[in-house]
């Protein structure tokens, strides 16, 4: 069993989390054993702050907040007021109302409002649990039988609180003060499986080992939503049937997949020298077209241990490597023919008529399987009794007939996207591991590890016609795109003009010049790297571990606004909200900028998102982070000969301690809004980064 229970950074919000797990081993004879396993986790999430733009109360304290406006006494507004009805907002006395005569907010709720009544809930309950059975037919083979079954259950909360600034909410999408919505999503996995394992002697000095088996995995994804229309009847009561107007149709998506699979393994081991593993997997996916519908991926790999043949007192350990792989990949549901969604009921003089609506993606029933294909080579080098040790790897991938669901296409057709095979992408890269103890005595050891990784990527092509596609869009304008010619990650947006390299200006204003549908950066970093070093003393023991990322643009949408509105030091700079500035940069003649910018004292004048180009916000997303720290003390085995307790240790240990180096301003570049592609290059309301230290306190009997 294990509690963990979490306040998070904001107020109202925490995070309960309960596990259960329990394993049992049964020999039932001396050939058939049995195990059984089952783990249940109960976690209560309330108050998670909101990522993106909207309604983030990050996003106000990083672009828009005033900063003589008192934290403290917004807190003591909305715990004074909160109780005193519509007159007084609910408690949503906020910084910027619309004017002295309204209070309402103008853009932005009461903090505090915001987080004790604007907040959202979720429930996850996750349970996996699986059975095997194990019959030794001999001590050279057996077959084992198991069934898993892996089941997530997630429903989600969101409150809209009377008196809030009206927006967006809800299924139909409306400007409403008020809502309350909520989804639920069930999703399970079932894996039946049947193996058998094989190990061999064929001669004294060559072994063969392996599997071979079949598998038959279900997945299966139910959700449901559904929110109130036109806002909360009575305030404070969060329920579907406390809407004002009637709900549209709550909107339910179900699925079911199936991928059959049969998959062999052979390990040979000759002479201790060689070792050679080939695998082969064939499956058949439900949700490809029926002629297409199998396919199959194979993998080889070879090892040589050089240092059996190569005696040297010096040479503890050489080995060289060479894998290949192929990998393929099935598609989404519903991704093979077009469907319909109800858009609620029509009132007509003929009775109620169910609207329907057609999608908007193309389905592709002729998708095929994605394919990939890699091939690696490397060595592993260990010198003078494993005190010097180095391994090296170079790869190449290639992906094609990459499955896009929704590669966008012209409206002008009838739909805005379409389900192909197209597209590949190359990526290629090094990966350097070396370790070392460079003091090494009776009492005192220093080992030291570094390592070093970079990747390079390409896109080779898209679909016929089309040289980009949109992974994501920001706001200024900006997007990140798979571009042909160029790396994944590619970021687009408004950039300066140039003229010999050089910014031109525009003489009669002085602000730049500006050009749009630019490629202004790239989200993928050039290399990561980290080093961790080690160190013992007897009993006491410390280690820290270095990392670092080079490279990776990142689009500060903080930085967009908070340049414009006056947030940030450094537009305070020389008074140049008073006199303007002079912008480094050329005339379009060539000659060297001299015109002071127009409109000193004007909101946004001087920079920011309504005078300077997305480029101007683009940061080298680099850094170097003290990413752990441990310190740890092991009691002497003589103080506890005698005693029950076999080994004692106590450590104080951190993790995310220091960001030692980084070029983002005011933000951590890890911090990125999401997962999934919102990982890449985007930086917006993110909340602060967190230092987390804790005691480890471990006892062996």
């Amino acid at each position: 069993y294990d509690n963990m229970y979490s306040d998070g950074l904001m107020p109202n919000s925490n995070l309960n989390k309960n596990t259960f797990s329990l394993k049992s081993n049964f020999d039932l004879t001396d050939r058939l054993h049995a195990t059984v396993y089952s783990t249940l986790t109960i976690q209560n999430t309330r108050g998670r702050n909101t990522t993106d733009y909207s309604d983030n109360t990050m996003t106000g304290f990083r672009q828009w907040w005033q900063t003589n406006v008192d934290v403290k006494a917004l807190e003591k507004a909305y715990f004074n007021n909160r109780d005193k009805g519509s007159e007084y907002l609910y408690g949503n006395v906020t910084w910027n109302r619309n004017s002295s005569t309204d209070q309402t907010p103008a853009y932005w709720n009461n903090p505090y409002f915001q987080a004790y009544e604007n907040y959202s809930s979720d429930q996850r309950n996750r349970s996996f649990s699986y059975a095997q059975v194990r019959y030794d037919v001999s001590k050279n083979f057996n077959i084992l039988g198991k069934v898993s079954y892996d089941r997530t259950s997630l429903s989600i909360e969101n409150r809209l609180a009377v008196g809030s600034l009206a927006q967006t909410f809800g299924a139909s999408g409306k400007n409403v003060s008020s809502g309350y919505a909520r989804q639920d999503i069930t999703r399970s996995e079932t894996n039946y499986d049947i193996m058998g394992n094989y190990n061999f002697n064929i001669t004294d000095d060559i072994n063969v080992s392996g599997v071979v088996g079949a598998n038959i995995r279900r997945n299966s994804y139910n959700s449901i939503y559904a929110s109130t229309e036109g806002g909360l009847v009575v305030p404070g009561i969060y329920s579907l049937a406390n809407s004002a107007q009637s709900p549209l149709a709550a909107t339910e998506n179900f699925y079911t997949t199936q991928t059959n699979g049969l998959y062999a393994t052979a390990s040979f081991d000759f002479y201790k020298i060689f070792y050679l593993d080939a695998t082969w997997r064939i499956d058949n996916s439900s949700t490809l077209p029926r002629n297409n519908n199998v396919y199959n991926y194979p993998s080889i790999t070879g090892a040589l241990i050089m240092s059996e043949i190569i005696k040297a007192p010096w040479l503890s350990f050489w080995k060289l490597r060479a894998n290949y792989a192929e990998v393929g990949g099935t598609a989404d549901p519903y991704l093979l023919n077009n469907y319909y969604s109800t858009n609620g009921i029509f009132n007509g003089n003929n009775g109620n008529v169910t609207i329907f609506s057609t999608q908007t993606n193309l389905a592709n029933a002729d998708l095929k399987p994605q394919r990939a294909k890699e091939y690696e080579f490397g060595t592993e080098f260990s010198f003078f009794k494993n005190r010097l040790t180095f391994d090296f790897a170079y790869y190449n991938s290639k992906t094609s007939n990459q499955i896009l669901g929704a590669l966008p296409v012209s409206s002008g057709s009838g739909y805005t996207s379409i389900a192909v095979n197209a597209g590949q992408i190359n990526n290629e890269g090094y990966e350097v591991q070396l370790g070392g103890s460079p003091i090494k005595t009776k009492d005192f050891t220093w080992d030291i590890n570094v390592n070093w990784a970079k990747n390079q990527n390409k896109v080779v092509s898209l679909a016929d016609g089309i040289d980009n596609q949109l992974l994501a869009s920001y706001q200024g304008g900006v997007s990140m795109n798979a571009r042909v010619g160029q790396a994944w990650g590619t970021l687009v947006g408004s950039d300066y003009v140039y003229l010999n390299g050089q910014k031109v200006v525009d003489p009669t204003t002085g602000r730049y010049l500006i050009q749009n549908n630019q490629i202004i950066g790239n989200a993928t970093p050039d290399w990561t790297a980290g080093i961790r070093n080690s160190f013992s003393y007897k009993g006491i023991s410390l280690s820290f571990l270095i990392d670092i990322r080079h490279g990776g643009d990142i689009f500060s949408n903080d930085m967009y606004y908070g340049l414009a509105t006056g947030l940030y030091a450094e537009t305070a700079v020389g008074n140049n909200r008073e006199n303007g500035v002079v912008n480094p940069g050329v005339n379009p003649d060539g000659s060297t900028n001299t015109t002071v910018t127009i409109n000193p004292s004007s909101f946004g004048s001087q920079d920011g998102y309504s005078v300077m180009p997305s480029k101007r916000f683009v940061y080298d997303g680099s850094y170097i982070k003290l990413r752990e720290a441990s310190i740890g003390y092991t009691i002497p085995k003589k103080v506890l000969n005698g005693n029950f307790i076999k080994d004692a240790k106590i450590s104080l240990v951190g993790r995310n301690l220091w960001i030692i180096q980084k070029n983002l301003p005011y933000a951590d570049p890890e911090n990125m809004i999401g997962g999934g592609l919102n990982s890449y290059g985007y930086s917006v309301g993110s909340m602060p980064t967190t230092r987390q230290i804790g005691v480890n306190v471990t006892f062996k009997f």
